[in-house]
């Protein structure tokens, strides 16, 4: 099973809808560290990451979006300093 930094890092390597999102979400997660926003609106900008912007997806791209749910729910998990 791969760790979370190695999936993350492989979302960040993708020039895709997806790809961007994990940018944003690492800024997230990045301004809550240091204090520019709450815990509770991390909490709230990463569920609005996870909201699908379209409905027709290939199965490939359903499978990204499966994967990068999990992984932001895994980020939104982890205890914040």
């Amino acid at each position: 099973m791969m760790n979370i930094d190695t999936v993350v890092q492989n979302f960040l390597a993708q020039d895709t809808v997806l790809g961007h999102r994990m940018q944003q979400a690492m800024q997230y997660r990045s301004a809550v560290e240091s204090g520019e926003i709450s815990a509770e609106e991390y909490q709230e900008l990463m569920s609005d990451l996870q909201r699908l912007d379209q409905i027709q997806m290939s199965a490939n791209e359903l499978d990204q979006q499966i994967a990068f749910n999990n992984i932001i729910n895994t980020l939104k998990s982890l205890p914040l300093p």
